[in-house]
């Protein structure tokens, strides 16, 4: 999984690495810590890459990239915004335990198959 490539310190072609991620098989990261002070002026550049994602329909996983102890887990202002741009819950590898558990089953596949 690559993550924080949402970052928006540094400078990045976010449709290459989404293009790029799912050539390979890659998993992106959409974190939520790119909502809080913590990253300033972070908002924009995290929207226009889950838009990307959306519509190249690439799998990611939400985190809370959590930076204390009572964040760890909160990815509800991360899932606030997925709902205001309609973002595909079904694209969130990590949304439930079995979303997740089918994920890792279809990647084994992709593995052997390579």
């Amino acid at each position: 999984m690559l993550g924080h490539a949402d970052d928006s310190r540094i400078p990045s072609d976010y449709q290459a690495i989404v293009i790029e991620a799912k050539r390979q098989g890659k998993l992106l990261e959409l974190n939520n810590n790119s909502l809080t002070p913590h990253r300033p002026n972070s908002t924009d550049g995290l929207i226009a890459y889950a838009k990307l994602c959306k519509c190249y329909d690439m799998p990611v996983c939400v985190s809370s990239d959590a930076h204390y102890h009572t964040m760890v887990g909160n990815v509800a202002p991360l899932m606030q915004l997925m709902r205001e741009i309609d973002f595909p819950f079904e694209l969130i590898v990590n949304m439930t335990k079995e979303s997740f558990e089918n994920y890792l089953k279809s990647r084994a596949t992709r593995i052997k198959g390579s």
